[in-house]
C-alpha cells in the first residue's frame, strides 16, 4: 500500500479571505472563519461562535460577550478580561490556517537543478532531479515582515527555508505563483516559486 499525493488545484491567496489570523497588541493572537454569515473565532482558551451585528462602518460580530469589529486587514476585538484589543491580520498565517483545516498543504518547485519542496507536518524535500530526498518534521515558523522563516538542524543538515508572500513568475513553466520561496541547505541554495495545494491521497 503506497500513498501518493496528487495535485489538483494551484490555490490563489484570494480563496483563503474567507480565514483570518490576527495578530493582536500584548502577544494576544487567534484564528477567525467566516462560513456564510458567522463568524468563528478559534481563542487561545475556547472557540466562540459570533453572529453578525449591524454595524455603521465595516463588519460587526458578536455573541453578547465578545464582539469582533473588522474593516480590511484590522480588526478590534472586545473582550470582557482584556478589554479592547486591536489586532492585525497575518495573511501568511492566515493561509497556513486555512491549509490545516481544509486538508491543504504547501507546494514549492524550483529548476536548475529541478527540485520539489512539501511542506506539511512531515514534509519532503526533494532535489538534484529527484536523485535526493530529504524528509523532516516541519520545524515552528517565525516572522520576519512578510516571509516565513523555518530553520531545520540535525546532525547532518542545516537548512534554512524562506517563504516571500510575493509573486512569482516561474521561468521555464511561465506559470504565476502567490509565493517566492528560497532554500538554503547546508550552504547550498535552491530558488523557486510555491503555492499552497489540494492534497488527496491515493493508494495503489
Amino acid at each position: 500500500m503506497k500513498t501518493i499525493y496528487t495535485l489538483i488545484v494551484a490555490l490563489s491567496a484570494s480563496l483563503f479571505a474567507n480565514t483570518y489570523h490576527y495578530e493582536c497588541q500584548d502577544g494576544y493572537d487567534f484564528t477567525a472563519r467566516l462560513d456564510g454569515k458567522e463568524m468563528t473565532l478559534f481563542l487561545p482558551r475556547k472557540t466562540v461562535l459570533l453572529k453578525p451585528v449591524v454595524s455603521a462602518s465595516g463588519a460587526k460580530y458578536s455573541n453578547g460577550e465578545i464582539t469582533l469589529f473588522t474593516k480590511g486587514d484590522k480588526a478590534l476585538l472586545e473582550l470582557d478580561a482584556l478589554g479592547a484589543l486591536t489586532c492585525k491580520n497575518h495573511s501568511l498565517k492566515a493561509m497556513k490556517e486555512r491549509a490545516k483545516h481544509d486538508g491543504f498543504y504547501f507546494r514549492a518547485q524550483g529548476n536548475e537543478p529541478g527540485w520539489t519542496l512539501f511542506l506539511a507536518h512531515k514534509s519532503q524535500f526533494v532535489y538534484d532531479y529527484g536523485k535526493e530526498r530529504m524528509e523532516f518534521t516541519l520545524p515552528k515558523a517565525r516572522q520576519s515582515g512578510d516571509s516565513t522563516l523555518y530553520h531545520y538542524r540535525d546532525k547532518k543538515t542545516t537548512m534554512m527555508i524562506e517563504l516571500h508572500h510575493r509573486t512569482c513568475h516561474d521561468t521555464m513553466s511561465d506559470e504565476v505563483f502567490d509565493v517566492i520561496v528560497s532554500i538554503k541547505k547546508n550552504g547550498r541554495l535552491f530558488t523557486g516559486c510555491g503555492n499552497v495545494m489540494k492534497m488527496r491521497s491515493l493508494s495503489r
